[in-house]
């Protein structure tokens, strides 16, 4: 006889296995939230996964913060089953997340950053990195140091435009975020000194204008909210900043607006990028970063497919046994 719990654990087993076949970019914590905030460039130097140990490191943190470059810097480890995203404004770390699987909590400020630099050390850490203007930064803090307000979304559209002229008339900085009732960030507007600069949709990238973000949320589930993050107090970011190097000698004029300093990433990275060698190739490289995500989604999928026919034995061929 079936147990009905059983059933029912294997259920809600298989449903979250499904979610992660089919929704891999999902709202997870704050790490995700900066993460998938971000637009990257996709193919640099015409790969598709670019690996740390090609990217002069050092001399790449030393330039960020002598320059007084504001970007964002991802890595992640396959090995360790961890992740780590810096935020950084005018040459210093304002934001950190650490996440490792195993642990209960994420790790958050300078001390997410040392964490960050033992995965460097990893021979499979992949790593990207996006220019960021001084709007997006100012929102990315505001999603840890600001105040919140949730909005339910009758008409989602209206609502979303709404919220931004709000933050817009408050003269301050933050972020306006549309998430659907998957918990999937469906379009963000980063607002800085009474303006919107950016939009940005994790399916359209970068968006023109307001209204072009607005259309996005026409045909919105039930269940969706939107949540504005406002950033109160700026000087609380000095506060809260770190140094990424030892270095003490800064450029007194900074980058105005990084993302249009440089035609691409692809060009700021160019002095700090290491083309890799046939001997780099034979040592390290047994099982390239996409081979492996392909072999994870196998498994994964064997999984659901063996809870799925454990949950409902009439699917059970006898004589082929149990899955």
């Amino acid at each position: 006889m079936l147990n009905r719990l059983r059933a029912a654990e294997k259920r809600q087993q298989v449903h979250r296995l499904r979610k992660v076949l089919t929704n891999p970019n999902r709202f997870k914590g704050d790490e995700r939230r900066y993460s998938g905030n971000i637009t990257f460039e996709k193919d640099l130097f015409g790969r598709k996964v670019i690996l740390t140990r090609h990217i002069r490191i050092r001399q790449l943190f030393h330039y960020i913060q002598a320059r007084g470059i504001t970007c964002c810097l991802h890595v992640s480890s396959d090995n360790l089953k961890a992740r780590a995203t810096l935020i950084t404004l005018d040459g210093r770390g304002i934001c950190c997340t650490f996440r490792r699987r195993g642990h209960k909590q994420q790790t958050t400020g300078e001390g997410a950053f040392n964490e960050l630099l033992m995965v460097l050390k990893e021979v499979d850490c992949t790593f990207n990195l996006s220019l960021l203007n001084k709007a997006t930064a100012h929102g990315m803090a505001a999603l840890k140091y600001g105040t919140s307000l949730i909005k339910s979304m009758r008409q989602p559209r209206r609502t979303f435009l709404m919220a931004v002229d709000e933050l817009k008339s408050s003269g301050g900085a933050g972020c306006v975020q549309v998430i659907n009732k998957d918990e999937e960030m469906v379009v963000t507007a980063y607002v800085y000194k009474g303006e919107a600069r950016s939009f940005v949709s994790l399916k359209e990238g970068y968006l023109e204008s307001c209204s072009s973000a607005g259309k996005l949320l026409t045909e919105l589930d039930e269940g969706s909210r939107c949540v504005t993050y406002r950033l109160d107090e700026l000087d609380a970011l000095n506060e809260a900043s770190f140094s990424i190097t030892n270095l003490r000698i800064v450029d007194e004029e900074p980058f105005l607006d990084d993302r249009n300093a440089f035609n691409s990433t692809e060009e700021f990275l160019e002095p700090f990028y290491r083309h890799p060698n046939l001997r780099d190739t034979f040592l390290y490289d047994a099982l390239s970063p996409r081979e492996q995500q392909a072999m994870d989604i196998d498994v994964a999928y064997g999984a659901c497919v063996r809870r799925t026919v454990d949950s409902f034995s009439h699917r059970i061929n006898p004589f082929w046994g149990r899955m």
